[in-house]
């Protein structure tokens, strides 16, 4: 068997631990295919992974700063995933992201810790990794300033978008191997003045020019232009919300089968939001402050109306936006009490969206309605990454700054992962599926990317998308009444 030109079969290295039987199909279950890390990568935080856009034997990675994550450095900490981890791993009596904490299982991953004054760049950098070359990356540059997040052009293929600490935008060619960009945002050209916590290419229609959206720290959902130079416009400016009761806002977590309770004061989630809240020079509370903007982190647009996207921000909340209104929300979406990591539109049911937080919690929610469907948490660790797995509609995964990667199926359960893989020796803070291929990559704090197999995770073949959006349908509605029924009992 083969994949992307690969012997799959020759390459399995390492298997989870299966956790669930799914009906009547075989186990769940992730084989390590191989690893990808060298000396420029050893020690540098993975802050972003992207496929690239036609040839899937290419995934960019961006890395942050080593001394960003080093303990006691009082660095800037170069991504909300290293953000988050850092506390954790503080809280186990760690020194900060790039020591081990005490205890846990390993998998191997520590082997690609960064040795002792190895020699890592001030700012940040990019690798182009191929699935012909597992050793080495074909091509990689430094940047100016901690990379922060990375994607592949839709429509030029060869243009890679890279968002960086210091609020620059920098756009690269890829195929003439160029390590300056083509165009960079400045201050003059309206450069966040914030880490970018996020960049992605959004291919509106054939009639209209492909934007760059980003977003940032500094409250600015920004499209960028590239026909005449790097050109912006802001989309919104997000705008803090008066939170109301903050343990209430977690007892809605028992709207779900998998609820879990409010977070306790003095936790992990109210401490990874001081440490959002530090990242832009803020210490404590900052509902105090005068200012009524509040952090972006994280953005995905609808597959069904490219005007409209969702925009996480570091205080909890979700808000429902559109590209033609400037000043206002749609929507808001209120239960996460800890900063809004990543969040995405579910590829099969244009009207749910899942998200997950600094609060431990993954949440599933439905347009329209205000409070989430249902909240799943498995541990009492950041979760910083989810993604809704392409090939089944009932399946995401997520990961963990405990160093957990978790494969969840709400139509098996609400209460556990289907598989995990666990290395508590580093933290994950990234994944990402492949669109045609039974693949995830996870990425580390440590400078590695990831490549497992998924083993019976993808839907049946015989399963058209209409099929996989009822099957979808049932399971939420089943978990829907069973949650309704436990709370009334």
């Amino acid at each position: 068997m083969h994949w992307l030109g690969l012997p799959v079969y020759c390459c399995h290295l390492q298997s989870s631990s299966v956790r669930l039987m799914r009906n009547n199909r075989p186990p769940a279950s992730l084989h390590l295919l191989w690893t990808w890390s060298c000396t420029l990568t050893n020690g540098l935080p993975v802050t972003g992974i992207a496929w690239h856009s036609t040839n899937t034997n290419l995934v960019a990675a961006g890395y942050g700063s080593s001394s960003s994550t080093a303990a006691g450095s009082g660095a800037h900490l170069t991504t909300p995933a290293a953000a988050a981890a850092n506390v954790t791993n503080t809280a186990r009596g760690g020194g900060g992201v790039g020591s081990p904490p005490q205890g846990g299982e390993g998998a191997g991953e520590e082997a690609f810790a960064s040795p002792a004054g190895a020699q890592t760049p001030a700012g940040g950098r990019v690798a182009v990794w191929s699935m012909k070359n597992q050793y080495h990356p074909i091509w990689s540059f430094d940047t100016k300033s901690a990379v922060t997040s990375v994607d592949f052009s839709q429509r030029n293929p060869h243009i890679l978008a890279v968002g960086m600490h210091d609020g620059t935008i920098a756009v690269y060619d890829v195929c003439s191997r160029r390590p300056t960009p083509l165009m960079a945002s400045t201050a003059e050209t309206g450069r966040h003045s914030d880490p970018v916590w996020k960049v992605r290419w959004i291919d509106r229609d054939p009639e209209r020019e492909e934007l760059l959206v980003s977003t940032s720290t500094d409250g600015k959902v920004k499209a960028w232009t590239i026909a005449k130079g790097l050109e912006h416009s802001t989309l919104i400016t997000l705008k803090r919300l008066p939170r109301k009761g903050a343990s209430a806002a977690g007892s809605h977590a028992g709207a779900g089968a998998g609820a879990v309770a409010a977070v306790p004061a003095g936790s992990g989630a109210k401490a990874a939001a001081n440490v959002a809240a530090q990242r832009s020079g803020v210490a404590g509370d900052r509902d105090a402050l005068i200012s009524r903007n509040t952090g972006g982190m994280s953005f995905d647009f609808s597959k069904a109306d490219s005007r409209i996207y969702l925009a996480g921000t570091e205080d909890g909340h979700i808000h429902k936006c559109s590209t033609s209104y400037s000043e206002q929300y749609l929507e808001s979406y209120s239960g996460h009490i800890g900063p809004v990591y990543a969040l995405q539109w579910n590829p099969f049911n244009p009207n749910l969206f899942i998200s997950c937080s600094g609060d431990w919690t993954i949440r599933l929610w439905q347009e329209g309605k205000a409070q989430q469907l249902l909240s799943f948490q498995s541990s009492n660790e950041e979760v910083l990454d989810v993604q809704w797995c392409p090939s089944n509609s009932t399946v995401f995964g997520a990961v963990t700054a405990g160093g957990r990667l978790e494969l969840w199926d709400f139509a098996v359960s609400t209460l556990r992962p289907v598989v995990q893989h666990a290395n508590t020796k580093c933290a994950l803070t990234a994944l990402m599926f492949a669109k045609d291929a039974p693949v995830v990559i996870a990425a580390n704090d440590a400078g590695a990317l990831l490549v497992f197999r998924l083993i019976n995770i993808a839907a049946d073949k015989y399963e058209h998308p209409e099929m996989q959006q009822t099957r979808l349908e049932e399971a939420l509605r089943a978990n829907v009444m069973k949650a309704a029924y436990a709370g009334t009992g």
